[in-house]
Order: C-alpha cells, then sequence, then structure tokens
C-alpha cells in the first residue's frame, strides 16, 4: 500500500545524446554570445535576472519542448484519435445521441483511455506548462511557442519530409530560440544573426541525413564554412581556425549518413559553443 498519495508522477530521464546540436544548447550558446564570460562580470547580481530568464527559457525548449515533440510526433498522440475503430460507447446522458459533438468528444476521451493511457495526461500537462512558462517570458515567447505547438501538431499529421518541411523545423527549433535569446538579453547584432542563421543551416542538414544524405552534406558543410567566416570576419583567427578543424573532422566522416548523424551533430555543437565563447569574450 503506498503511503504517499499523488496525482502525479513524474519521471526524468536524461538524454543519452544529450551532448548533440538542440534548441537547448542553442539558448545556452545564445547566452554566451549577448553576454560576456560569468567570470568577467562586475556584479553579477544584476545578472540574477537575466540568469533565471535564460534558465527558464532554457527549460522551455530544451525539456518541455521536446517532451512535447516526443508525445505528439513520435508516439503520434494526434493520429490515435484517428484511428478507424470506434470502440463502443453507449450514447446516454452526458452524451444525448449518437454523433452529437459531446459523443464523439466521449469516443476520442475512450480511445486515449484504451490505445494512449500514460500518454495524452502528461502531453496536456506539459502543452499546459509551455504556455504558462512562455506567459511569463513575455508575449513574444508566447507567440514562439504556439507557433511550436502548431508545428509538432501538422508533423504528428503529416508523414511527408522534404525539404521544405526540414527548413521549418530548423528554424522553430535553431532560429528562434536565438531570437528568443536576444530579446531576452534585449541585444542584436548581426554578427549573431548570421551565426544564428548558420547554425540553422546546419541543423537542416543534419534532418536531411536520412532522406538525402549527399544534399545534407552540403548544406552541413556550408554552414560550418559560413560560421568560420563570420568570426574571421571579427578578426577572431584562432575561433575561425577552431571552426575548419570541426569542419575538417565532420569531412572525414564522409559518406555523411543517418549512422553518422550523432558524430556529425558533436561537431556542429563543438562549433556553436567555439563561436559562442569567441564572440562572447570579443565583445
Amino acid at each position: 500500500m503506498n503511503a504517499i498519495n499523488r496525482t502525479v508522477t513524474l519521471t526524468i530521464v536524461p538524454n543519452k545524446r544529450w551532448f548533440t546540436l538542440s534548441a537547448g544548447w542553442v539558448v545556452i550558446a545564445a547566452a554566451l554570445m549577448t553576454h560576456p564570460a560569468p567570470w568577467r562580470w562586475d556584479g553579477w547580481q544584476a545578472y540574477a535576472p537575466w540568469l533565471v530568464r535564460i534558465l527558464v527559457l532554457w527549460v522551455l525548449v530544451d525539456s518541455v519542448w521536446g517532451s512535447i515533440w516526443h508525445l505528439l510526433v513520435e508516439r503520434s498522440l494526434w493520429k490515435i484519435l484517428q484511428l478507424g475503430t470506434v470502440p463502443p460507447v453507449a450514447p446516454k446522458l452526458p452524451y444525448a445521441t449518437r454523433r452529437s459533438p459531446a459523443h464523439h468528444a466521449a469516443i476520442w476521451r475512450e480511445k486515449l483511455r484504451i490505445h494512449a493511457d500514460g500518454v495524452w495526461q502528461p502531453a496536456m500537462f506539459l502543452l499546459a506548462t509551455a504556455i504558462i512558462l512562455s506567459a511569463w517570458l513575455g508575449w513574444a515567447m508566447v507567440g514562439i511557442t504556439t507557433l511550436f505547438i502548431v508545428t509538432a501538431l501538422f508533423f504528428s499529421r503529416e508523414q511527408p519530409r522534404t525539404l521544405a518541411h526540414h527548413a521549418w523545423i530548423a528554424i522553430v527549433m535553431a532560429f528562434l530560440p536565438f531570437v528568443a535569446v536576444q530579446r531576452i538579453s534585449g541585444e542584436r547584432t548581426a554578427v549573431s544573426l548570421l551565426l544564428a542563421l548558420a547554425y540553422t543551416v546546419i541543423f537542416l542538414g543534419l534532418l536531411r541525413l536520412m532522406r538525402a544524405p549527399a544534399q545534407a552534406e552540403r548544406w552541413i558543410i556550408f554552414g560550418e564554412i559560413a560560421a568560420a567566416t563570420v568570426l574571421f570576419s571579427l578578426r577572431q583567427p584562432l575561433g575561425g581556425t577552431a571552426i575548419l578543424l570541426t569542419v575538417v573532422a565532420s569531412l572525414w566522416l564522409r559518406p555523411f549518413s543517418e549512422k553518422t548523424y550523432r558524430a556529425l551533430s558533436q561537431m556542429a555543437l563543438l562549433g556553436l559553443l567555439i563561436a559562442a565563447v569567441t564572440v562572447g569574450g570579443a565583445g
């Protein structure tokens, strides 16, 4: 007998591929770009509110967004409601008659209970959490999160993964978190914007690995060279050279394929962190 009753059971499972390019790492890198390294700050207490907001943003886009994507897209929660078999639901009050909206709602509830018990409940909880955290960060973040949720719902129903599909995912998962950090920090620079675009292109390339490896290789290498070029233009040859070394390491993994995704993503993340530290240190 359980001595401690509870309404919700939460389980935290770390991602086995945590050191790969993701929205959470984009937030960290963008934060490093918009502020100098903490050990260079004078009066760090003044940055405490900013740190709290960045931490909340990281939790939102890394853990909450990631879990929503897993439940809606990878677990195909939406498709459960479209199953061909209709569970028997008696048309009694409060469902009134067959084919009424309330009766359809009862059928959906029964489908979720039969086929997705333990999946739809955390999905609803996470969706509510995402909206609450976004509202605390500001209306702009509410709009970004709403855009993410709509994207997740769309991809939970649609099968095609064309270049346009992957480009949209890259924008939502890589570019928009960059924009969110800049809005929180109140600092928008052309350099950080160019780097955001470069790593959005790399993110796109990583998504294309399974569908079009040759095309993915071009996107990844182009994005990494673009990021190195930005650092060289800032007269940061050390950082630019370091990123070029990650390009060489990526080329060493040829031919690119889904099997090399993890290593390529790690090289991309390493380059992103190098760029972030370089730009933040030069700022």
